[in-house]
């Protein structure tokens, strides 16, 4: 951006100049309509500029700090206990792309507004509760499925309990026992037993005292996160997030249906269930792959569209941190979707099944559970 002042017609202005990617824009105000526009522009979030005039040059730096959920330049024995800083209160080198993780996964979460309305949900006197349970009842439940080392699942707790004030109960399971062993030594030396426990126990078989009000899943390797999905479905949960991760139901069905098809009199080597139209695309690994992945994200979404969630699949973080990146988000609706929208929806989900010839892992667990839509049956 350049400023300068200006003399046209005898009046004096003030002539600006912003380049952005595309085009060079130049205008004249009058110095009360530049200062707005100026005030609009440093509104903008500026790392750093060059300040040039004729008798100086001068870089100016915003001291502003970067909003995150959880603030790792604060020295916190909690984050410090769970691997996340040093003992300096700063974040470790080796777990700064996992903190960006967290921090990105707890901005997702608060996007949906729905923490704001939990929140008013436990402001709002029970008569019907004991004095002896409403505490626990009263509390947001989370449930971190395929949890690992939990750093996630402890990065949640810390944001929604110990920045953001709320009661929490929190869980985290997982097949790995000593991992879960590891994470209950951590509460226990954090003195937090009270409110976060971990269990050794698979996804499927897994059955919470308390339905759960939000299910995370991040990175839960192949049919692990359709198990999560369900699980949050059948519970009625009314937030889910989950990052998939290891996807392999989809690509071992399509190979069988490919493979199936060519075996059949009169096909040929090259074409594909689908015929010939995806061979440029299924004949290279790395697509075929990419392609895949994103069908089932696609199945998936819009099988919790079709069981009442708000449904998105959105951009977790950048690459550089994880090529692991998108993550499913699904807010449970309190009013059921139109009959139309449900048969426009299914009948898009059969088509896509249909053509590919494949069945998604996640309508197979609904199907079990009793909660595949009616439209669907």
């Amino acid at each position: 951006m350049t400023v300068r002042p200006v003399m046209l017609k005898g009046k004096l202005l003030v002539q600006m100049s912003v380049l952005d990617s595309r085009q060079d824009t130049t205008k004249n105000y009058c110095p009360q309509e530049a200062a707005e526009q100026l005030q609009q522009l440093l509104r903008l979030p500026w790392h750093s500029g060059s300040l040039q005039t004729l008798a100086a040059t001068t870089t100016i730096q915003h001291d502003r700090a970067k909003a995150l959920p959880i603030n790792g330049s604060i020295s916190d024995p909690f984050l410090q206990r769970i691997g996340l800083q040093t003992a300096d209160g700063r974040v470790k080198a080796s777990m700064q792309a996992k903190f960006t993780q967290i921090n990105e996964f707890l901005k997702l979460l608060i996007h949906t507004g729905q923490l704001e309305h939990m929140e008013q949900q436990q402001q709002q006197p029970n008569p019907s509760s004991s004095s002896s349970s409403s505490s626990s009842s009263s509390a947001l439940h989370v449930l971190d499925c395929g949890c690992g080392s939990s750093h996630l699942t402890f990065g949640t707790l810390h944001y929604l309990h110990h920045v953001r004030g709320l009661p929490v109960q929190l869980t985290g399971i997982d097949t790995n026992a000593a991992l879960m062993q590891r994470s209950n030594r951590y509460c226990a030396d954090l003195g937090i037993s009270d409110v976060a426990q971990f269990h050794t126990a698979a996804i499927r078989s897994y059955e919470p005292d308390t339905a759960p009000d939000i299910v995370l899943a991040l990175h839960a390797c192949d049919t692990a996160t359709d198990e999560a999905l369900a699980l949050g479905v059948r519970l009625g949960t009314g937030v889910i997030m989950s990052v998939p991760c290891c996807q392999k139901d989809l690509h071992r069905q399509q190979a069988a249906a490919q493979q199936q098809q060519q075996q059949r009199p009169g096909s040929s080597s090259s074409s594909s269930v689908n015929g010939e139209l995806f061979d440029p695309l299924l004949s290279h690994g790395i697509l075929r792959q990419r392609m895949l992945d994103l069908l089932t994200d696609g199945f998936r979404a819009q099988l919790l569209q079709l069981a009442g969630y708000r449904t998105d699949v959105v951009e977790f973080v950048s690459t550089e941190h994880t090529p692991r990146n998108l993550l499913i988000r699904a807010v449970r609706q309190q009013r059921p979707l139109p009959e139309a929208d449900l048969t426009r929806l299914a009948g898009q989900y059969s088509a896509l099944k249909q053509y590919w010839g494949v069945t998604p892992h996640l309508e197979k667990l609904m199907r079990e559970d009793g909660t595949l839509p009616a439209a669907l049956q």
